[in-house]
């Protein structure tokens, strides 16, 4: 019958899908599982690709396009990220204090707005604030949205520990490889593999941090001219939001613009804070991102929103903050070898492999 073969292919690859899926379950599991450990880890990594990054921008800038990044230049680019990851998190301890401070005040003007509304629909008793958000602290949704590595000063030490070490055993790395492959064409094949997805990671890191400051200094001037709380914290946050596509951008704009809603007596600060924001969020994520790295992440909508749904269900909002990264740190390597590509294809939205 005409369509035996076909079915004699999919009975044949069946276990392979179904090993597969299995595999990716038991992943997830794991990931959830060991969450506390393995977070620390894959922040501490994605930290490391970025200082590499700066430290490579930072030779290039002091010895020529060509300059390999030695000692100093990562020790400088170590003591900048992490001494300004500090500073930021102790502005962002008084701010969040601040926005907590003046809960009464959101909660009293929304009250008002909604007031008319209830008595329009004929409702005899308005539902508090407080009420709808009973068993919400403000605080750790905040300091959420800036991932783990910003929730507390020990984070930061342990995250700093990692990457020293990982800096330390990276020294030894080629030597190793060579201890397990030996020094053939293998070798060099393997190396350049790692180097090439290596150097596109970076790559990756690099501008979209670019991208989150692009949005976050305009936001935070806007918000401090408006005269919106804490700026800072809705600043940071859009900066992590960024590598969260198209929802990241509409989160950031939401967030801040809400604030505006509730904190002050006239709309006009919410209107004239949406006004500025949205076209500085939606010009950084949809025109100048695609200009600079020459196009999109060109990754699969449908990837995209299963990788989010994926790691925020594992890890929460720092699962879905470093999702996509994940995502296009694992395509790039994908499209490496001739064996993984069809995958990377899968993974792509057109087809198309990111350069």
């Amino acid at each position: 019958m005409p369509g035996e073969p076909q079915s004699r292919a999919i009975a044949a690859h069946l276990p392979r899908y179904v090993a597969v899926a299995v595999g990716l379950a038991v992943t997830l599991w794991l990931l959830k599982e060991l969450r506390s450990v393995l977070q620390p880890v894959v922040l501490a990594l994605l930290i490391w690709f970025l200082l590499g990054a700066v430290a490579r921008l930072i030779a290039r800038k002091a010895r020529g396009p060509d300059a390999v990044p030695g000692g100093g230049a990562y020790l400088a680019s170590g003591v900048f990220f992490f001494a300004t990851t500090a500073a930021v998190v102790m502005l962002l301890s008084d701010s969040v204090a601040g926005l907590r401070e003046n809960l009464p005040t959101y909660r009293a003007n929304l009250a008002a707005m909604l007031q008319p509304l209830a008595e329009a629909v004929g409702l005899t008793k308005l539902p508090q604030l407080s009420e709808l958000t009973a068993g919400v602290d403000l605080a750790t949704i905040a300091l959420g949205l800036l991932g783990s590595a910003a929730g507390s000063f020990g984070q930061i030490v342990i995250i700093a520990c990692i990457v020293f070490f990982i800096f330390a055993e990276a020294r030894f790395f080629e030597a190793k490889l060579s201890a397990i492959i030996g020094d053939g064409s293998e070798h060099r094949d393997v190396t350049d593999l790692l180097s090439e997805i290596g150097r596109k990671i970076e790559t990756y890191l690099g501008l979209k941090c670019f991208i989150g400051i692009v949005q976050a200094v305009p936001t935070y001037l806007i918000l401090a001219l408006v005269g919106v709380d804490s700026p800072i914290v809705w600043a940071v946050c859009i900066f992590f939001l960024s590598f969260i596509p198209t929802l990241g951008t509409l989160i950031g704009i939401a967030l801040p613009t809400l604030l505006a809603l509730v904190q002050f007596d006239s709309p006009v600060n919410f209107f004239v804070t949406l006004a500025c924001l949205a076209p500085v969020q939606l010009l950084a994520s949809n025109w100048l991102e695609p200009r600079i790295t020459g196009s999109s992440l060109n990754l699969s909508p449908l990837a995209v929103f299963i990788t989010i749904f994926a790691g925020g269900a594992v890890w929460g909002i720092v699962g879905a903050i470093i999702s996509v990264p994940a995502l296009t740190v694992a395509a790039i390597a994908l499209a490496q070898s001739p064996r993984t590509r069809p995958i990377a294809v899968a993974l792509s939205q057109d087809g198309r492999l990111m350069d």
